[in-house]
């Protein structure tokens, strides 16, 4: 899914390295968490019992992000915790967005033990979200 931003609130940006192994799998709009190292790599809210990771805000950007010497483009990731995403589709208008699997999103809470419950956001209409990172709690 391709996703836009319609606005950013510039306040709520920050830098962090990228992961090397989270690479290949961040694009703009992808909920990115801090592992222990500090460094940016994919949230995932652990409903694909993968390991859960609390998402700190949204890639602001796509590309190529990698440590490689021949397609090295960034090495820092620009990570955004407020704003206006565009690129959904049939979401409920004022509903709760939450944490999904892989960096994604869903309107569907987690409930199973060792799940990330996230609000991350909520739909103002069917294809954009305002991005509002609130605390996650393990369930």
């Amino acid at each position: 899914m391709a996703y836009n931003w319609l606005r950013i609130d510039v306040e709520s940006v920050f830098g962090a390295a990228l992961n090397s192994s989270a690479a290949a799998n961040v694009s703009l709009g992808t909920l990115v968490g801090l592992n222990p190292s500090g460094e940016a790599i994919v949230a995932n809210s652990g409903i694909d019992s993968a390991t859960a990771y609390e998402a700190k805000g949204v890639a602001g950007e796509g590309g190529t992000f990698t440590d490689s010497v021949i397609t090295k483009t960034r090495t820092q990731l620009s990570v955004v915790r407020r704003g206006r995403i565009s690129g959904f589709t049939g979401l409920t208008p004022a509903g709760t967005v939450y944490l999904g699997s892989g960096g994604g999103y869903t309107q569907v809470a987690p409930s199973a033990g060792s799940q990330i419950l996230q609000k991350v956001g909520f739909a103002l209409n069917a294809t954009d979200v305002y991005i509002d990172i609130e605390p996650g709690t393990t369930l």
